[in-house]
């Protein structure tokens, strides 16, 4: 799990912004504990409280299967998250008020490229 301090800022990009596969964030063996871990009650692979770009790479295979769970949460006022390229995909969210991408208490997102894909709502 990363977690972005309010403070700080975390890019995700590869050196061939064709070849999302160059860098692969994968959730298949990530634990998050059902009632989350001390300093991130929403779980996921990356909890945001400060600035997070993806510009390339890929993350994926994430099950978020718990309350507010997400494979990317981004909570806070001056919190935000930047997408212009890269991959989600391959994820699943099985429980209620949480989702793939979860932005909350006043954070923000702006998705201007990139693919938000074949994940799983529900099951």
């Amino acid at each position: 799990m990363v977690k972005i301090d309010s403070d700080a800022s975390l890019t995700i990009k590869t050196s061939d912004p064709a070849n999302n596969d160059l860098f692969i964030l994968d959730g298949s063996n990530v634990y998050s504990p059902r009632g989350g871990f001390e300093f991130d009650p929403y779980g996921g692979i990356i909890h945001c409280n400060g600035t997070f770009f993806m510009e390339g790479g890929a993350i994926q295979n994430y099950d978020a299967n718990r309350f507010r769970g997400s494979t990317i949460a981004v909570v806070g006022e001056n919190a935000s998250f930047q997408m212009t390229g890269g991959r989600i995909s391959d994820n699943t969210f099985s429980d209620q008020m949480g989702g793939i991408i979860y932005i909350a208490r006043g954070a923000s997102m702006t998705m201007e490229n990139g693919e938000i894909c074949d994940n799983e709502i529900g099951r």
